[in-house]
């Protein structure tokens, strides 16, 4: 994950809190081979994975830039969590903090020179390739974040 660099500005993270989460799900056999970046982009859209996998000239690698560009097409607001960024409290620091009813994705390195997107919710479960898994406290140790975003659509709310 990202260093990033201390501010003095403050984004209000309240803005990324849902009050309902409707993924899609399409069917994890069928799909698998469509890649996880286009998956996780279907899950959070609805739409059908081969045809993001088309947009994306049916490579395996799915850039954070693509991710993201795909997603704010459609309405999402994004927001890169940095290690600054939620570190950047100096009174309450428990006032302005990414809490289990926000989305965060997530580009993890999963070997050698490969990553892997996955959709993290309710601050346990995480989806990867429409298979839901609890998460393991060693999840971010064994497979390090190469970058997470914190996301919300104006349908959650």
């Amino acid at each position: 994950m990202d260093k990033g660099f201390y501010t003095n500005k403050k984004i209000d993270l309240k803005i990324f809190d849902i009050t309902k989460f409707n993924p899609t799900f399409f069917d994890e056999q069928i799909y698998a081979a469509a890649g996880c970046g286009c998956n996780l982009i279907a899950l959070l859209t609805g739409i059908n994975p081969y045809k993001i996998r088309k947009n994306n000239k049916n490579k395996d690698h799915y850039s954070d830039s693509f991710v993201i560009d795909y997603l704010k097409r459609f309405k999402f607001k994004v927001h890169k969590i940095t290690q600054c960024g939620v570190s950047n409290n100096t009174s309450d620091f428990l006032l302005n903090t990414v809490k289990p009813y926000n989305i965060i994705i997530c580009c993890q390195l999963v070997k050698k020179n490969e990553c892997t997107w996955s959709c993290i919710w309710n601050g346990q479960f995480s989806i990867h390739n429409f298979s839901i898994n609890k998460i393991n406290p060693l999840e971010f140790i064994n497979r390090p974040p190469q970058s997470c975003y914190l996301i919300v659509h104006p349908k959650w709310k």
